[in-house]
């Protein structure tokens, strides 16, 4: 049997191989959810208690990069994260790194917020545990704010 070069096989193979082989990463080994959620349901409905007579907004962000990752690991929901405005995008720091920028729906308030310079606090609200990698990580980020004419938010966790 005869054997020939061929250049567009070779090719086709790399890149066959380069997509399969990120198909092939490892995911981030994160413990297992526990099977009880109170420690995690207790804090943030201690953070919702305090912010009873505060509007909330939830976000969500996508953490990419190994670094950031880390950083995003090692919070907890219930854990202060701190914000920044850039024209209508919004950047998440977390121990003075930025872990991720979005942009704002138009419904959102917190422009306003920022250009009033309105205090407002912003928590780690959750995680998407399912797909998080040791690259990415995807998270909820819950903002209470006062703002005249807006209404409180109620929050309800179930």
């Amino acid at each position: 049997m005869f054997r020939h070069f061929s250049p567009g096989t070779q090719i086709m193979s790399l890149i066959t191989a380069g997509v399969m082989s990120l198909f092939g990463r490892r995911r981030r080994k994160t413990p297992a959810p526990p099977a009880d959620y109170q420690p995690y349901m207790t804090e943030m409905q201690r953070v919702v208690n305090a912010h009873k007579d505060c509007t909330a907004e939830v976000f969500n962000v996508f953490v990419s990069g190994s670094g950031k990752v880390a950083i995003s690991d090692r919070l907890t929901p219930g854990d202060r994260v701190d914000l920044k405005l850039d024209d209508d995008r919004i950047s998440v720091f977390a121990e003075n790194t930025v872990l991720a920028t979005t942009y704002l729906p138009d419904s959102s308030h917190l422009p306003e917020v920022f250009r009033q310079d309105a205090d407002f606090d912003a928590y780690l609200g959750g995680r998407d545990v399912s797909n998080a990698s040791d690259s990415a990580d995807f998270l909820s980020i819950i903002v209470f704010y006062k703002l005249p004419g807006v209404p409180p938010t109620h929050v309800n966790l179930q």
